[in-house]
């Protein structure tokens, strides 16, 4: 008995694989930029000039023994990071400008003489380019999301009534911080003032955002109140930088003390007895 033949069976083509799809770049942002003229012949006193100088060396050498290894070589753009730094200082107030201030060597400043006194420096710098010597700058500011948490333990009235203009550690506590993958890659603002409180602060970033945790030592409110203590007042305010929707934005849970919007008593805790 002979077997049916097998069907024929129809060759397959396959189907091409579609060619690689190289993604259009996305255009470059301008450089925000001031409309205003610069200053080319500010003026600034030579103990200004002197000051920022010497505050721009002394973050060189810090950041240095901070960061360099001593078995390599290492070249540290103390002007670069100084200047960075400057614009950063330039957008702020309060606690944060203080912290900047001692940062930077610049503490005690005001603006109208530390903003002439910079730009001196920066052009003397460049009128020594020429004959061979050329100098190339390149400063962007680098934005991040992060906490800034606030606490008052004095006793009432004065915190209830407190605007937060003052940057001493007896007005309350400030922490200023943005998050990072390992303990290396956070950014505290003025740690050394928050180890003499024993305040501590870690932030890292989860899939949904970022998560905090902050410890005040309760030696805080009772050396203010004793330990009887009631009542303590804090805010909170999230800095929240997109990159597609502009610049920074701090969202507050409670008005800014600083504000007009502010309110006696805003974000008052009472313990239970």
């Amino acid at each position: 008995m002979t077997p049916d033949p097998e069907p024929e069976r129809e060759a397959v083509t396959p189907e091409p694989e579609p060619e690689p799809v190289t993604p259009e770049p996305e255009p470059d942002t301008p450089p925000a930029t001031s409309e205003r003229e610069r200053d080319t012949s500010p003026i600034a006193s030579r103990e200004t000039i002197d000051q920022v100088v010497r505050g721009t060396n002394e973050l060189a050498v810090d950041f240095f023994q901070a960061v360099a290894d001593p078995a390599d070589n290492a070249v540290i753009g103390n002007y670069s990071l100084s200047t960075a730094l400057l614009l950063a200082m330039a957008g702020t107030a309060g606690d944060t400008t203080a912290a900047f201030g001692r940062l930077l060597g610049v503490g005690g400043l005001e603006r109208d003489e530390l903003h002439p006194a910079v730009n001196a420096v920066d052009l003397a710098l460049e009128s020594r380019a020429g004959e061979g010597v050329r100098l190339s700058t390149a400063n962007t500011l680098f934005v991040q999301d992060g906490l800034e948490l606030r606490v008052d333990g004095r006793s009432d009235p004065e915190r209830s009534r407190g605007r937060d203009s003052s940057s001493s550690v007896e007005e309350r506590v400030f922490v200023a911080i943005s998050p990072g993958e390992q303990l290396q890659e956070m950014v505290l603002v003025a740690p050394e003032e928050l180890d003499s409180l024993g305040v501590q602060a870690v932030g890292i970033p989860t899939p949904a955002g970022h998560a905090y945790e902050v410890s005040i030592p309760l030696a805080y409110i009772e050396h203010r109140q004793g330990k009887d203590w009631r009542r303590l007042r804090l805010n909170i305010a999230v800095d929240d930088f997109d990159e597609e929707t502009g610049p920074l934005a701090q969202l507050w849970w409670q008005p800014d003390w600083r504000d007009a919007t502010n309110f006696p008593g805003s974000g008052t805790f009472e313990r239970e007895p």
